[in-house]
């Protein structure tokens, strides 16, 4: 699974992706949106603005991922 570094590139608006807050060192489920980044609550889907992030990745079920682009 390709990672891009958060400052190089942006996942399409509103796409779901994984997300590493580099200030936490944790990963979680995310989205861009609006400009900012935001943590999605896996019990409730409800999104919190994640702060730190460095890094993101494609999720593998995800329509927007290729593995033919990597």
């Amino acid at each position: 699974m390709p990672w891009f570094n958060a400052s190089d590139s942006r996942p399409a608006e509103g796409e779901p992706v994984l997300i590493h807050d580099g200030e936490n060192n944790r990963m979680s489920a995310g989205r861009y949106v609006g400009g900012r980044w935001y943590a999605e609550d896996v019990r409730d889907g409800r999104l919190t603005e994640a702060r730190g992030v460095t890094h993101w990745a494609p999720l593998l079920d995800s329509e927007a991922y290729d593995p033919e682009d990597d």
